[in-house]
This record gives structure tokens, C-alpha cells and sequence, in this order.
């Protein structure tokens, strides 16, 4: 089961990227405050998470003008729900269909790709060669 937050940035803005995740797999949506405070919304949220069943995923974000993140992963975890909390993730309906070689491999590289310094290291060569400094 999953079900979509449509939260995410305030006002006039909105970043959709997961709701087409959302339609592909028929997941309910809501943007309801997750603060026990909210008389008005939060027995709502605690009602249909609470109605989840098994391991449920909740995708998307909590609306940053409304509560806050502890609030909206407390009331997740607290039915069993794990939170996918990008509500900025673009076309994840599609890429979920695409297949890796059956030898792919991941490897991460550890590496950051530029050739750097100890901060102590950059001091002893600009007093070296006030003009240029490696980095």
C-alpha cells in the first residue's frame, strides 16, 4: 500500500515530481496536518495511516507552511509506515520500469575527483608562491 503527502514548499510553489508515482500505483493523497495540534486535521491523518495495512510506504513530504518534519515521521513510524520523503523525485513512474543488465554492478566511487589539500598543506604553499595556491 502506499499513499502520497503532497506537502513540500509554501505558497504559490509546488514541486510534483512524485505524484506521477502516485496515479501509476493508484496511492491515495492527502496534504493533512500532521500536528497533534490540528483539531481539524490531524484525526484525519492518524485515522487513514492508522487504517494502512503491513509494511506502508508514505511518499512525498509534509507541507513545510503547516507542521514539521518530526511530526510528519512520528506520525508515519508510529503505524508502521516508512517515509519516502522526496516530494521533488521527477519521473519516478518511469524509472521503475527500467531494467539494469542482469551484470550490472554498483560501485560508488569514494572519491570526490579533485586532487586536494589539507588545510595545513595550502598554508605552507602560499607562503611558498603567495601568487597561486593548489586545491
Amino acid at each position: 500500500s502506499a499513499i502520497v503527502w503532497a506537502g513540500g514548499d509554501c505558497h504559490n510553489a509546488m514541486k510534483p515530481g512524485v505524484m506521477d508515482f502516485g496515479v501509476s500505483n493508484r496511492a491515495f493523497f492527502t496534504d493533512l496536518d500532521t500536528r497533534v495540534e490540528s483539531a481539524d486535521e490531524y484525526p484525519l491523518a492518524t485515522e487513514i495511516l492508522g487504517e494502512m495495512e503491513g509494511d506502508f510506504l508514505v511518499m512525498g513530504w509534509h507541507s513545510y507552511c503547516k507542521d514539521y518534519e518530526h511530526t510528519f515521521t512520528t506520525l508515519a513510524s508510529s503505524h508502521g509506515g516508512r517515509v519516502h520523503g522526496l516530494n521533488t523525485n521527477p519521473n519516478l513512474s518511469f524509472m521503475t520500469h527500467v531494467k539494469l543488465p542482469a551484470n550490472y554492478t554498483f560501485k560508488n566511487n569514494h572519491s570526490p575527483g579533485l586532487e586536494w589539500e589539507r588545510p595545513e598543506q595550502r598554508e605552507s604553499s602560499r607562503s611558498d608562491s603567495s601568487s597561486s595556491y593548489a586545491v
